[in-house]
């Protein structure tokens, strides 16, 4: 904003401005700092007498004559100076968010956990970070889609969303489907079979006694080959 008449008839740009012609006669030779600057101080001589925002931080004000800079929200970050819009600002990327405002540098924009994905930018919060759902997971931080969220294996399953892993179905038993949210999936091995692992896929992975043996009384769901006893004479 232009300045103050002198006793001399120079004019004395005020907060805010600079001139650059000498003497200034007049306040229309007075020039606004740019948005994104300022200066607190009068009869500025130069453009370089506009302070830039910090790192983090950014102004809208045209000839701010005082810091009017404003920290960049959660969610942005910004490592350059003199930064004149909120859309300057850097967003944190997808499968990311920050809860910082004023932030200077990328790596303080935190990865979605494991189990978590969001697939839109300049998020600020890590409830942004949505769940897989049950009978899905992801394994790794910092997931973008839902697609990153795997469908859990046959004989696997997983009752609880925003998971990283699977649960075998156990031993004795097997699973067919992909995707299963409860152990109902896993089906239990036949009478006269057994499986000792976790994880069966296949109902072929049960076991059948061996030749001469038999369960009895028979039951589903063996996990031991010590179920099979031998035949009576």
């Amino acid at each position: 904003s232009p300045g103050l008449a002198a006793a001399t008839g120079c004019i004395a740009c005020g907060a805010g401005s600079y001139a650059t012609i000498s003497p200034a006669t007049t306040d229309s030779v007075c020039i606004d700092c740019e948005d994104g600057k300022w200066v607190q101080s009068t009869v500025n001589a130069a453009e370089s007498d506009c302070i830039p925002c910090v790192a983090g931080k950014f102004g809208t004000v045209t000839g701010a004559g005082s810091n009017s800079c404003t920290d960049c929200p959660e969610g942005r970050y910004s490592s350059l100076v003199a930064r004149s819009a909120f859309d300057q600002c850097t967003e944190c990327g997808a499968g990311r968010y920050s809860i910082v405002t004023g932030d200077t540098t990328a790596s303080n924009c935190i990865s979605c956990g494991t189990g978590r994905y969001v697939s839109t930018a300049a998020n600020a919060a890590s409830t942004a970070c949505i769940q897989c759902l049950a009978g899905r997971y992801a394994d790794t931080t910092g997931s973008t889609s839902v697609g990153d969220c795997t469908a859990c294996s046959a004989g696997q399953y997983q009752p609880n969303s925003g998971s990283n892993g699977c649960i075998d179905c156990a031993a004795g038993k097997y699973g067919l489907g992909t995707a299963s949210e409860t152990d109902s999936a896993c089906i239990a091995c036949s009478a006269g079979t057994y499986a000792v692992n976790s994880g069966n896929s296949a109902p072929a992975l049960c076991v059948p006694c061996d030749a001469g043996k038999m369960m009895s009384p028979a039951i589903t769901g063996s996990a031991s080959e010590s179920d099979c006893s031998r035949c009576a004479n």
